[in-house]
């Protein structure tokens, strides 16, 4: 057994993404907070054992976000400041253009961490279709990524794919539900393929359960190069109904 000093393992960084299904596990709907908040805590668990190094970092999709009521309007979903109390002890990069929803996308990292808001904005919203809550732009020293959950909407995609264009991310991750082998998005990958990126999950391996599709995927800007250990999982950690994706490899 070869046994990592501290300095050896911050030398390593893992990129991951994960659908937590609104905490509800898998594929189940109006089940009650406390059964949410049991399965947030065993999530919680899950990250505490891969956010090991200090720059590893994951991308939750479909975090309880808000509520909406027709005489209080919009109010925060209690399992979101639950949410933000169990995970107190990480850094949590939340949407920079966070909008009114019912869920969102966060990226969740060591306080120590050096990722960080991208200070430039890439992606360009505008003020009909923002999207805002569902993407999150980072930053590690030369590194970049884009954490997504994608809508089915071209008009979000178009956006995408004018960000992607000139290859401007070392990872886009996330939930893309976009299924190569079939559904209306079935062309969008490969439309992020021709924007200068590749593909680390091949299209017949199984990352949505509730939908036995491959939704969920990790690209890599094309020209991006690591020496050695890299290794690519998707694993069922049977709490939730997407599968855990992550991308692990030396850092040059």
């Amino acid at each position: 057994m070869i046994i990592l000093n501290k300095k050896q393992k911050d030398s390593f960084i893992k990129v991951m993404t994960l659908n937590v299904n609104g905490f509800r596990r898998i594929g189940n709907r109006g089940l009650s907070n406390q059964f949410c908040l049991r399965n947030m805590k065993q999530i919680r668990q899950l990250i505490d054992t891969v956010m090991i190094n200090k720059n590893n970092i994951i991308i939750l999709q479909e975090v309880p976000h808000k509520i909406k009521d027709n005489q209080r309007g919009w109010y925060n979903n209690p399992l979101y400041n639950k949410f933000m109390e169990v995970f107190q002890n990480y850094k949590i990069l939340k949407p920079k253009y966070l909008i009114d929803s019912n869920q969102c996308t966060v990226a969740v990292c060591r306080k120590d961490s050096s990722w960080k808001q991208l200070q430039n904005d890439i992606l360009q919203y505008n003020s009909r279709y923002s999207y805002g809550n569902k993407f999150v732009e980072l930053q590690c020293s030369d590194l970049t990524l884009l954490g997504v959950h994608m809508p089915v909407k071209n008009e979000m995609w178009n956006l995408l794919l004018q960000a992607l264009k000139d290859t401007p991310y070392t990872y886009v991750i996330g939930d893309f539900n976009a299924n190569e082998k079939r559904g209306e998005m079935h062309n969008k990958p490969k439309k992020i393929r021709d924007c200068g990126y590749n593909n680390l999950i091949a299209n017949n391996v199984i990352t949505c359960y509730s939908y036995q599709s491959s939704i969920d995927n990790i690209f890599i800007r094309s020209n991006f190069t690591t020496e050695e250990n890299v290794a690519v999982k998707v694993v069922n950690t049977h709490l939730t109904d997407h599968a855990l994706c992550s991308f692990e490899h030396s850092l040059n």
